[in-house]
């Protein structure tokens, strides 16, 4: 139930937080336009690990876009988790997301709320009387919501950097339970655009 919850508030906020989203534009002048995108390297830290990938940004309109990535969870949570003394593995994830930008020119700052999901082998063990170790195999569904600031060196280059709220939400477990909970990701990606 608390996990229905998380997933409506994640929505609930993301709908708020954009309101009505409209393309002033008509639909003969979007044939019109060429599709333009960017692709841009990732990478984003948080208290318990690294996650790096490769996205690509769909422009919608002149404020919005659509994004995918894919890449590498690496993690190491030590004993935060409360149900093992260490917890350290890593695996492969995707996503989707949306983002909204204050400027018509998609630069500068901007809001958005993405969706991943993360294969990952957790290796764990407990030192207790007995050690015991193994290995937990999860999927991970991370919804997040972002804020950041988007700059463009030149017509093509840009850099960004932006702060992710969220959940860790296993929702499939394959062994022994492993932590779940709330996370905070800080990110920089470095982009080409194509017009």
């Amino acid at each position: 139930m608390k996990y229905l919850f998380s997933i409506i508030l994640f929505f609930g906020i993301f709908s708020l937080s954009f309101g009505q989203i409209g393309m002033t534009e008509t639909e003969e002048a979007i044939k019109k336009k060429k599709m333009r995108y960017s692709l841009k390297g990732e990478a984003q830290w948080y208290p318990a690990g690294w996650i790096q990938t490769a996205k690509v940004d769909l422009k919608l309109g002149n404020r919005y876009e659509l994004s995918y990535r894919l890449g590498l969870n690496r993690t190491r949570r030590n004993d935060w988790s409360g149900l093992n003394d260490d917890e350290r593995g890593e695996g492969i994830g995707t996503g989707l997301g949306f983002r909204a930008y204050w400027k018509e020119k998609q630069e500068g700052l901007f809001a958005g709320a993405r969706t991943d999901f993360w294969w990952l082998q957790i290796d764990w063990t407990d030192y207790d009387e007995v050690p015991l170790s193994g290995f937990t195999n999860i999927i991970v569904f991370q919804p997040t919501v972002e804020v950041g600031y988007l700059y463009m060196f030149t017509k093509r280059l840009s850099l960004e950097a932006h702060l992710a709220l969220g959940r860790e939400i296993n929702i499939r477990t394959v062994g022994e339970e492993v932590g779940q909970g709330g996370i905070t990701l800080i990110g920089v990606a470095l982009g080409y655009h194509i017009n």
